[in-house]
């Protein structure tokens, strides 16, 4: 019964994530408070939105934040139109490669940096932080 309550909670509560979010211009000030995920990949950058649109439950659960830059434009779950400093500042993050996925955790450190966008592997990688296992912890208690 509190899984279908979490569950019902951020279902209703996603929508006003976009809505808080547009005044952020800088990733510093998901610090403490999100994990994210940036992704840069020119050819599959819809289908890679699609997967992590549809993994908001799994996306919620774990606190991520999540961009993807693809062909000239930014994408994320944070905000429908993604403010130009902040567009900036994604896009800068990749080294030159052309395709790369960056963890951030929620002490603003890289966590991780691959040329493959493995969601799984980054929800393993999320929940074997510290921080994580802490949240997962308090969850069961309550």
């Amino acid at each position: 019964m509190k899984k279908l309550y979490r569950a019902l909670f951020i279902t209703l509560a996603l929508p006003g994530v976009s809505m808080a979010a547009e005044g952020i211009n800088s990733l510093d000030e998901l610090n403490w408070k999100n994990r994210v995920i940036l992704v840069q990949e020119p050819a599959k950058g819809e289908q890679i939105v699609k997967t992590l649109t549809d993994e908001k439950l799994g996306i919620a659960e774990r606190d991520v934040i999540w961009f993807v830059a693809s062909n000239g434009k930014v994408s994320s779950n944070l905000t429908d139109s993604v403010p130009d400093k902040l567009s900036k500042q994604v896009t800068g993050s990749f080294t030159n490669r052309s395709r790369q996925t960056i963890l951030i955790g929620k002490d603003g450190g890289v966590k991780s940096r691959t040329d493959e966008f493995d969601l799984h592997q980054l929800y393993k990688q999320i929940d074997a932080m510290p921080m994580r296992k802490r949240e997962i912890e308090q969850e069961r208690r309550h």
